[in-house]
């Protein structure tokens, strides 16, 4: 017999995060739910490796495919896409949205502001290759299905009306510009208070006129996506 974990509400909650929507911050919202220091459960994720992790009678998942399509936990999260998966009909799904221009720009913050500072990360030997002169030259170097993260989030092949469809089945869609506003609608679908935590705030950065119309068309796709759906945030 299977074990039935603890929920937060009464269905399993899986999270798809995309980078820089405020994914981080959700999930030690979740965290804390569980445990006062949740911090100690996301070092055993990110820093121990760790794919389960038990917290009493709580059960977090993170990264493996096939703990998230068996449904067995209380909160799972991962930068899967929802295509890519075949969750059990119970799962609560969840996945913040952010402006695909703010976005980009705060995904350059950061990993400009870790150079910098000289943190160590797998995924810095890959992304470091993509600053170049500026912050377009990052959204221009990056691989497609990362630029346009959230579009092909919901379709393989960046099909914005295939897209749309699928993110309007989601259960909570989060908007990372209301975050507050957010997290109260989703606290009160779940039944339980979450609080709200910042994580990796960076300082915000200037760029010109010209500098903002190319980043747009690069990401013309992902605008129009972000637009369609906004309205459901």
């Amino acid at each position: 017999m299977a074990v039935v974990y603890n929920t937060f509400g009464d269905r399993p909650i899986y999270l798809a995060h995309i980078r820089k929507t405020g994914g981080t911050s959700l999930n030690f919202s979740f965290f804390a739910l569980a445990s006062p220091d949740p911090e100690s459960i996301w070092m055993k994720m990110r820093e121990d490796g760790s794919e389960i992790v038990d917290e009493g009678d709580y059960r977090f998942v993170t990264r493996n495919k096939g703990h998230i399509e068996a449904g067995q936990y209380s909160y799972a999260h991962s930068h899967i896409p929802f295509h890519e998966l075949d969750l059990r009909e119970n799962v609560f799904t969840v996945c913040a949205l952010r402006d695909p221009v703010d976005r980009i720009r705060s995904h350059y913050r950061m990993v400009g502001s870790y150079l910098v500072s000289g943190v160590q990360k797998k995924w810095l030997e890959v992304e470091r290759n993509w600053m170049g002169d500026g912050v377009v030259d990052f959204c221009r170097n990056m691989p497609k299905e990362r630029r346009e993260a959230q579009l092909r989030c919901f379709s393989k092949d960046g099909n914005i009306q295939e897209a749309v469809e699928a993110a309007t089945n989601v259960d909570h869609l989060f908007d990372f510009h209301r975050f507050g506003k957010s997290m109260n609608s989703l606290s009160q679908k779940l039944g339980v208070k979450l609080e709200i935590f910042h994580e990796r705030k960076t300082v915000e950065d200037h760029i010109s006129d010209h500098e903002l119309a190319k980043i747009q068309d690069l990401l013309e796709q992902e605008i129009l996506f972000y637009n369609s759906i906004i309205e459901h945030l």
